[in-house]
């Protein structure tokens, strides 16, 4: 089968995706600006392997010079919402979460303990370091990330409930009382908040029929309490809507929560990639910082673990690899794994349809 050095794309029941063969810095300026959701990755080591791609480079100053130009791409296509994952061997783990950090913002070094390894067995006796049993995966997200949404939240609070902030104050002004006084009448000192448009707080039904006798009025409880309801439940839905902007990330007492992680390595089997990612550790990832439908990027795809656990979670996937047999087995794969979730989500009589929605763009070498 020939090299194919170009673009294999495939559209199936409305999840995409793009498979791209060639040199990640000659294919990452065709990707779009601000058009990947998530990026999950695993670039070479520096001189870990023995293999041609992991050294290639002179000196560490090349390797560190390629990863940022590579990194600089990242940074053009990644959503401002978005996140980055980016495997590194523990010797260079440092230096390339400061090099990350002058591009993103690092939010954890996680470290990843292997059980089984090499380091089982290795000769202690013949050490003269430490041997590494971990691999490391520097989290980050684009730089300013999330302060202007909070910002818009808090603007957004600050109007909702000035109406009620507006109403506590006209009546306390009317009775010629200070929020001081006000706050020894509850007998809180949070009781300044309910005359706060920013930071408005609902007085209990208690402090608010306290207030009013100061006051010398008869309102209702329930009609402040009726509207703060409405309030709250606009501002809720609204909460609701922003919260869908930020930053996807979503774990649970369930899964790897802290910035340490133990996932069991990939076992050996015959035609296995040596650089293979478990799958459970490559589906919390997607899971933790994507949603359905959102879009994953892996540049340097290898077997095409990460693209077969996006399209697993029915995420759309964009991956690139240099390397024809890997680019090949990794095709395979995600194709197998797109069949599979075309399976589950056709109807009979489907499938024909579907299997003509599939196209190739393919550049022979």
């Amino acid at each position: 089968m020939p090299v194919r050095w170009g673009i294999l794309l495939i559209d199936l029941t409305g999840f995409p995706m793009r498979l791209l063969h060639g040199d990640c810095l000659e294919l990452l300026p065709t990707l779009p600006d601000n058009s990947i959701d998530l990026i999950l990755t695993d670039p070479p080591y520096y001189r870990v392997k023995s293999n041609d791609w992991d050294n290639q480079w002179d000196s560490e100053v090349d390797f560190m010079q390629w990863c940022e130009r590579v990194l600089i791409e990242f940074s053009r296509v990644l959503k401002p919402t978005g996140s980055l994952y980016w495997f590194a061997g523990p010797y260079m783990a440092a230096k390339l979460e400061l090099l990350i950090g002058q591009h993103y913002q690092v939010l954890n070094h996680i470290v990843w303990v292997k059980r089984a390894g090499r380091h089982n067995g290795c000769r202690k006796e013949g050490l003269r370091k430490y041997f590494p049993q971990t691999e490391r995966v520097i989290f980050a997200e684009p730089k300013q990330a999330g302060k202007a949404l909070n910002s818009q939240i808090n603007a957004q609070a600050k109007y909702l409930f000035k109406p009620l902030a507006d109403y506590m104050n006209n009546l306390r002004k009317s009775a010629g009382l200070t929020i001081s006084e006000c706050e020894s009448i509850c007998g809180s000192t949070t009781a300044g908040h309910y005359f706060s448009a920013s930071q408005f707080h609902l007085p209990s039904q208690q402090n608010f029929t306290k207030l009013l006798e100061a006051f010398g009025n008869s309102e209702k409880y329930s009609d402040l309490e009726g509207r703060y309801r409405d309030i709250q439940s606009e501002f809720l839905n609204l909460k609701a809507k922003y919260e869908h902007l930020r930053r996807p990330f979503a774990v649970t007492k369930d899964v790897p929560f802290t910035d340490v992680w133990h996932f069991e390595p990939v076992a050996f089997y015959e035609g296995k990639h040596q650089c293979e990612k478990p799958m459970a550790l490559l589906e919390h990832m997607v899971t933790v910082s994507s949603r359905p439908g959102d879009r994953v990027l892996d540049a340097f795809m290898g077997s095409g673990s990460t693209g077969d656990a996006a399209i697993r979670l029915k995420r759309d996937f964009v991956g690139i690899e240099a390397d024809a047999d890997n680019f090949e087995m990794a095709e395979a794969r995600i194709m197998k794994s797109r069949k599979g979730r075309e399976l589950q989500s056709e109807t009979p009589g489907q499938a024909c349809s579907a299997a003509q929605s599939e196209v190739h763009e393919c550049l022979a070498l």
